[in-house]
């Protein structure tokens, strides 16, 4: 495994004890089954690696992460983003409602600049930090 493939950990005073509980396998989101092409928002990089690259947000579940396996693959070279699942953001089409998820990985995902602890609604124009990675959230 070289360094590129390794996460990278960044320390945020207080993380820890957010994190406790955080498991992405009893989540509500796992259960929405909706893999279709569907877009429905867009996630543009604002700062950081990859900054001016935008990705679609799909209906349904949307796991986010460095690697191209992920729905939406964040894979602009911040090491600092889990490969895997490090958030979650979800499209339930019934209730029109946007969600987003922290994946309980050893970097903390902050919302607007507050750190995301669980799950919480997604509206446009919220700012998403992932590791050394900003997203702007907007709706299509």
């Amino acid at each position: 495994m070289t360094d590129r493939d390794r996460t990278r950990t960044v320390v945020i005073p207080g993380a820890d004890e957010a994190r406790q509980g955080a498991n992405m396998d009893n989540l509500a989101t796992q259960v929405l089954r909706d893999t279709s092409n569907l877009k429905v928002a867009i996630l543009k990089v604002v700062d950081g690696p990859g900054k001016g690259q935008e990705r679609p947000v799909f209906s349904g579940t949307n796991q986010l992460g460095r690697s191209a396996d992920n729905r939406i693959p964040l894979d602009f070279g911040d090491n600092t983003i889990s490969r895997q699942q490090h958030a979650v953001i979800s499209f339930d089409v019934g209730s029109e409602e946007f969600r987003i998820f922290d994946g309980g990985k050893q970097n903390p995902v902050q919302i607007n600049g507050e750190r995301l602890s669980g799950d919480r609604s997604l509206f446009d124009g919220d700012i998403i930090k992932i590791g050394l990675t900003t997203l702007r959230f907007a709706l299509m």
